[in-house]
């Protein structure tokens, strides 16, 4: 009985002891950020943590975090075989007494306070240097009392102790008058600061934010700790800087990257990836919930409400998978999401969603990511920041291209292939030509190897004149005719041959009710086959032309056509305008 309880005793004691021996020890850091992946209204930021001490259990504290931090998706992960096994977040209120600024103050204040001491001192001793002297004035005064008396008085000895009494009197009176004046100053200025702290320290809070990362480490060498988060108030969007020269032979595209940095906290130094692509961190997979159905009134939309309900769609999806959402409402949201999708699929015309779909791939779908070459700093500002992503050539052919019904104003447009391996992204750009700036305009998605326009801007050098030369009108049995000839006047002033789109367009009836047909054009209008059979066929005008240099005044190329109208003599031109908007 008494072994066993010694036994018993003695486990206890042990076990006490290895925990004793094992308790976790602390340690605060802020870290570094090191890497940071800035998605379109986000960012994955990476804080890297040195833990040095001995193997065993530890708690990182990472201190300082941004005030945009999602919690939710706070993550870690270590070198080697250390093993994370928490990380938790929390907060803690910081007030004005324990501010950096309000510290710096009473350090200042510290400082202070001992000079006024250091000039207490000084005007004790020089209350003590006054007693002396002042002792030393009545010893004179006596002695020479009594050598008077007695006959002896030696004069001369006694009037230099008199002037040296009467020196200290005098170097004692300017001690003190600039002890005062320091202490005056002294006290000054701990006043100034005592209100500046009282300013600064009144009514001020802010809230501390922390990880708190629990591991075990496996060696006595340092290891290395990546925490990683998200924060909002982050994003970018591409632009770019379009430019060529006098050759018109290539285009150097500029690829930026606009970056808007509100996260609270700077990154210095860091490796920067840009991204278009969506973080998803939920390991669990949705739950799909049955698709009931009913029936109701017929609903038959149009191509644009279903392309804007697919792209609505589309945008739920995504905010349904962000992490800041509880499960089981990202999954619900998941599925009401489908549910109207689904809808469209079992109600509406295919071809219709089916090209809805289509576009809406074109312009969300893709995803891509670019890492930067060289290490970035950003500031936490207000304003938006610019990063170069990229700068390549790309062969190109210039055209002038007029629409005199529309503008008189001929503009220059590139015909470039993307021969890099980025992928364009949808974006503004500002065309330089020369070296000049000449506009700006909006480039589409363009793929790897995949061919694209850019606009160039107006180019005085060349001109277009629209005139109506003749309007004749008859009538043919129950129908009114119409004839009219149009005339295209371009000059070319520059010292090259150059290429013209040259675009113009005839009324074109729907429903047939008005009958047009092109009747003749000098030069013909182009054989390009994809034109000849769609704008054609909607009375859209063009000819590819190759001007020549220096054509002006009565040697300038002339476009003549000339179109025929009929309708219903009963009836009025009406709708010409309603093309914009279906």
């Amino acid at each position: 009985m008494n072994r066993t309880m010694y036994r018993t005793c003695m486990a206890m004691v042990l076990v006490v002891t290895f925990a004793a021996g094992v308790a976790q020890a602390t340690q605060v850091t802020k870290g570094d950020v090191t890497d940071v992946t800035v998605y379109r209204d986000q960012a994955l930021v990476t804080r890297t943590v040195q833990v040095v001490g001995p193997q065993g259990p530890l708690e990182i504290v990472v201190t300082d975090l941004p005030d945009r931090i999602i919690p939710a998706s706070l993550s870690a992960e270590s070198e080697g075989n250390s093993r994370i096994h928490s990380v938790t977040y929390r907060t803690k209120a910081i007030t004005g007494e324990t501010r950096p600024e309000v510290k710096a103050i009473d350090e200042e204040i510290a400082k202070l306070e001992k000079q006024l001491r250091e000039i207490s001192a000084y005007e004790r001793l020089l209350l003590v240097k006054e007693n002396i002297i002042g002792n030393l004035d009545q010893f004179t005064a006596s002695t020479a009392e009594k050598e008077l008396q007695q006959g002896v008085l030696k004069f001369q000895e006694l009037q230099q102790l008199a002037e040296y009494g009467l020196g200290k009197h005098e170097e004692f009176v300017q001690e003190r008058l600039k002890l005062q004046e320091q202490r005056q100053e002294t006290e000054k200025e701990i006043d100034l600061l005592k209100r500046k702290r009282s300013e600064l320290a009144a009514g001020y809070s802010r809230t501390q934010r922390e990880a708190l990362v629990h591991l075990t480490k496996d060696t006595d060498q340092p290891v290395a700790i990546n925490l990683h988060y998200l924060v909002s108030q982050v994003g970018w969007y591409p632009q770019y800087n379009l430019r060529s020269d006098e050759e018109r032979d290539s285009v150097g595209l500029e690829y930026n990257a606009f970056v808007r940095q509100r996260s609270g906290e700077d990154w210095n130094g860091v490796r920067l990836t840009l991204s278009t692509a969506q973080p998803a961190f939920t390991a669990e997979p949705p739950v799909i919930e049955p698709l009931e159905i009913a029936l109701g009134p017929k609903k038959v939309l149009k191509a644009e409400e279903i392309e804007r309900t697919l792209g609505r769609v589309q945008q739920e999806r995504y905010a349904a998978q962000q992490v800041q959402a509880p499960l089981p409402e990202r999954w619900a949201a998941l599925n009401v999401a489908a549910n109207e999708a689904q809808w469209l699929e079992l109600t509406q015309k295919a071809d219709i969603i089916m090209a809805g779909r289509k576009r809406i791939m074109r312009m969300e779908g893709v995803s891509v990511t670019y890492k930067l070459s060289q290490p970035v700093s950003l500031a936490s500002r207000t304003d938006e920041q610019i990063l170069q992503i990229a700068t390549v050539s790309v062969p190109a052919d210039f055209t002038h291209i007029a629409a005199p019904v529309l503008t008189d104003f001929v503009y220059e447009e590139a015909s470039a292939k993307n021969t890099s391996a980025y992928v364009f992204l949808p974006g503004s750009y500002n065309a330089y030509l020369n070296g000049e700036f000449v506009g700006r305009g909006t480039l589409k998605l363009v793929a790897s190897g995949e061919d694209f326009k850019a606009g160039f801007g107006v180019d005085p050098q060349v001109q277009v004149v629209k005139e109506l030369v003749t309007k004749s009108e008859h009538i043919e049995g129950g129908n009114e005719v119409s004839e009219f000839e149009y005339k295209l006047t371009v000059s070319n002033y520059l010292n090259k041959v150059i290429s013209l789109k040259l675009k113009d367009r005839m009324p074109y009836s729907r429903d047939g009710s008005v009958q047009i047909k092109l009747l003749e054009a000098e030069p013909n209008i182009s054989e390009d086959p994809e034109y000849q059979t769609t704008s054609l066929k909607k009375g859209q005008l063009r000819w590819d032309l190759e001007i020549p240099a220096q054509v002006i005044n009565e040697n300038a190329v002339v476009v003549t056509y000339r179109f025929r109208m009929a309708h219903d003599k009963q009836m009025d031109i009406t709708g010409l305008f309603d093309s914009r908007k279906k």
